[in-house]
């Protein structure tokens, strides 16, 4: 079996790729030999150029674990400033260049599967079903991304743009072989009756690489200067203004603590460190409270023992389960949302990982979790296997192999 995994636009060298896909893939075809896997990368050619020498290391470092790179690239053009999160005005230039260079490559080197990681180029899929028949196409969501570039302010929710990535949603849902949510309820954003093959895989993470470990959490707490008797809320991740992950969400937290009389730190593991800082600071929160810094992600492990609660705030409805959340999970650590949440509420409510925030008895919410630590962090640890690379690798060979198998094709 030939498969393309195809990724647009994204960096081919970051955490996302790194753990969601090179480290899944890899299981894959640890897991069946017989495989020939391929990344299609679409890449734009400026950076393609800046990091020439990177690029082939990388390919490199996959080739030696069987996977193989294809980069296309994809020239800039000064008025199409964001091919990622295009408008519908934008939407002839990366469909044509996405159609017309798989079209190639699956002619070239014989693909049974294309596998589209998110919405960008998907309906190029649409497209190309109709040229081959006997293509099978993997819709992989990810998230609701028509209303993630509301949330960005590319579009708004009454736009051209907007309508058109929903149609486009719709038309590859029904129309494709198999579509990929990480969460059974991301299903309600999509309003379509016709779905093939719909199947819930969540994120994956490396259970032995996210594993609490006293002794880091002793160490990291000591060089933080924060006492065993502090209760530390730890978010992880990217946290800008006016994103998905914002850090207006989390201001409620610091007053809701306040008022619990527990003694408290708040820990941002982020990228954006001065934006964080100057935000939390420009709103008068006293710097004792919180804590803002970047780690790689070969360390985040271990910074991620010094917390006793995981945080996930959302101003809107989010269907998701982050990689933040099952990094949380498979360490032990349970969770407080906010009600937003809504795939994480239903969790929490059925496996009893954590709490949610709600309009009403907030601070008796928060001492309740904080009272009954234990129970929760054991609550966890049973669902920890459920998101091992290994185990979401099986998943998705499952697909594989019974889509392939259609038809006797």
């Amino acid at each position: 079996m030939k498969i393309g995994y195809i990724i647009w636009l994204e960096d081919i060298e970051g955490t996302i790729i790194k753990t969601q896909v090179i480290d899944l893939l890899s299981e894959i075809k640890k897991q069946n030999p017989d495989y020939v896997v391929d990344i299609i990368y679409f890449c734009q050619i400026i950076k393609l150029f800046k990091n020439y020498r990177s690029m082939r290391q990388f390919s490199k470092s996959l080739s030696d674990l069987k996977i193989n790179v294809k980069v296309i690239p994809v020239f800039f053009i000064p008025r199409i400033s964001n091919l990622f999160f295009y408008k519908w005005h934008m939407a002839l230039y990366p469909l044509f260049v996405s159609t017309l260079s798989l079209l190639c490559l699956q002619w070239k080197r014989g693909y049974d599967i294309f596998h589209y990681r998110s919405y960008p180029i998907v309906y190029s899929g649409v497209l190309l079903k109709k040229i081959r028949k006997k293509l099978k196409i993997v819709f992989d969501t990810r998230s609701s991304f028509p209303e993630e570039g509301v949330r960005l302010k590319r579009w708004g929710l009454n736009s051209l743009s907007f309508r058109m990535w929903k149609k486009i949603e719709t038309k590859s849902i029904e129309s494709l072989d198999s579509t990929i949510v990480v969460t059974s309820s991301i299903k309600t954003a999509f309003e379509i009756k016709k779905m093939n093959q719909l199947s819930v895989i969540p994120n994956n993470v490396d259970i032995s690489m996210f594993t609490m470990n006293q002794k880091s959490r002793e160490y990291y707490r000591e060089q933080l200067r924060i006492s065993e008797d502090c209760m530390v809320f730890l978010y992880s991740g990217s946290l800008m203004k006016n994103s998905w992950n914002d850090p207006e969400n989390y201001l409620p937290l610091f007053d809701l603590l306040d008022n619990t009389g527990i003694k408290y730190q708040i820990v941002f593991l982020t990228p954006q460190v001065e934006d964080v800082n100057l935000f939390f600071i420009n709103k008068g929160i006293d710097k004792q409270k919180f804590l803002a810094f970047s780690v790689e992600h070969k360390n985040m492990s271990g910074y991620l023992a010094i917390a006793d609660i995981g945080i996930n705030f959302m101003q809107d409805n989010d269907y998701r389960l982050s990689i933040k959340t099952v990094e949380y999970i498979s360490m032990g650590i349970p969770l407080l949302v906010t009600e937003t949440m809504i795939a994480l509420q239903e969790m929490i409510k059925k496996y009893k990982i954590g709490a949610v925030l709600n309009d009403n008895n907030n601070i008796e919410t928060i001492i309740e979790l904080c009272q009954n630590l234990t129970v929760y962090k054991e609550n966890c640890l049973l669902l920890r296997n459920q998101f091992s690379t290994t185990t979401i690798a099986k998943e998705y060979s499952s697909i594989y192999n019974k889509i392939a198998c259609v038809d006797g094709s």
